[in-house]
């Protein structure tokens, strides 16, 4: 689902990012004095990571979100069109009585590597699609938007619930490579075009200095999704693993890009 390879409590209020949209604090864990059901906590954070992923794109033109800038790379179009794919393939065809697949078409233009759904249009090439127009991309996350408001108020069984929350971090996912892959994008325009308009913070302007060195014990680290794993025809999604690493210790010296690097290796960190 990765064509290449947000943790903490509910989701209750949007957060405004850096470019004046909102992001989505959390799509994972539980706030214990939340009295709302857990249908309607899921549905909350469907319905906020949906809703960003279209904040994402706010400031792109068309041509902007069509573009393919190398075939490692995606469109954006293609993102909101991918996610979107996923929860009318892989959750309101087989769960939604009634429901009205949007274009069938799209069924091979938006897979990316599903075997079972069928046929897939090549990698390399979506930046070829000029249509659908991103118009038209979002007429269809609207529509599958809606048929997921009507599905969520059927409750849900475990299992099918399970399997929303992965589509959400499946599209959490998506939302990172989107901004990697318009970053990517602007970066091979001579006339430099920024995403967003956007002041730098004041921490970034100040150059650092060393506190001293955080120290950090070996041992066995478990890092992963703890929950149940749900298992697809694909492949797991979810996974847990535990890491062993040795002792170590790095630099308490904040690093950006353009400044003080070379001071953070001159001083031994990290080691």
């Amino acid at each position: 689902m990765n064509d290449r390879g947000c943790g903490g409590s509910r989701i209750s209020e949007p957060l405004t990012n850096g470019c004046g949209r909102t992001g989505v604090a959390n799509s994972g864990g539980v706030d214990n004095g939340d009295e709302r059901s857990a249908t309607e906590r899921l549905t909350l954070r469907l319905l906020a990571v949906r809703k960003q992923t279209e904040q994402l794109v706010h400031n792109l033109s068309d041509a902007d979100a069509t573009v393919q800038s190398m075939p490692n790379a995606s469109p954006a179009k293609w993102y909101l069109a991918h996610t979107t794919w996923f929860f009318e393939t892989l959750i309101l065809v087989p769960n939604l009585p009634g429901y009205q697949v949007f274009d069938p078409s799209y069924n091979s233009l938006f897979n990316s590597y599903y075997e079972r759904p069928g046929s897939r249009h090549e990698r390399s090439e979506r930046g070829m699609l000029t249509r659908p127009t991103l118009e038209q991309v979002l007429h269809y996350r609207h529509h599958v938007d809606s048929a997921l408001g009507a599905l969520m108020t059927l409750a849900p069984s475990p299992q099918l619930s399970g399997l929303i929350q992965m589509g959400i971090n499946h599209e959490q996912q998506h939302q990172e490579l989107l901004l990697t892959d318009i970053l990517h994008l602007f970066s091979r325009n001579p006339l430099e075009p920024a995403y967003c308009a956007q002041t730098r913070p004041e921490c970034w302007s100040r150059r650092g200095s060393a506190t001293g060195f955080n120290v950090y014990a070996g041992g066995l680290l478990k890092f992963g999704y703890s929950g149940t794993i749900l298992r697809l025809t694909v492949k797991d999604l979810f996974t847990s693993a535990t890491w062993c690493h040795s002792s170590c210790r790095e630099v308490s010296l904040p690093i950006e890009n353009d400044l003080n690097l070379l001071e953070m290796v001159d001083i031994g960190g990290p080691s």
